[in-house]
């Protein structure tokens, strides 16, 4: 069972079904985001481990038959010298509580944000974040 709402399946997916044979499903009607939005619209609380293990938590309320959840976080944000992008992916597996962590972190991302009131300021930040 993959706890997203943002389409994270078609990558993480197949590579699970040809690992490890896993028959990867996704919830419907599974709100990811009242764990954070990447937006900030809604505040994660703690960290990105605290919340992709909110999402299995929840993946595995929501369907109990399940033995496998994998939930992802990202997170871009200031390193203490340069921009920072980081994705986790966690696999937990229910019968014996093993998890599972890959992480991914990258420089090549821009740390930025803008508040606009129209079109025009949206496009000359996004042109200058190219």
């Amino acid at each position: 069972m993959i706890a997203t709402m943002r389409g994270e399946e078609r990558a993480i997916s197949p590579l699970l079904t040809e690992a490890l044979g896993l028959d990867c499903i996704v919830l419907t009607s599974f709100d990811t985001d009242r764990f954070g939005t990447f937006t900030r619209e809604i505040e994660r609380t703690g960290t990105q481990l605290d919340a992709a293990l909110g999402k299995i938590a929840a993946a595995f309320e929501h369907g109990p038959n399940a033995r496998v959840a994998i939930a992802s976080e990202g997170s871009f944000g200031p390193h203490p010298w340069l921009p920072l992008g980081r994705e986790l992916v966690l696999l937990v597996v229910r019968q014996t509580g093993l998890e599972l962590a890959g992480h991914d972190a990258t420089l090549d991302a821009h740390f930025a944000h803008c508040i606009v009131d129209g079109p025009a300021p949206a496009l000359a930040f996004a042109e200058r974040m190219r």
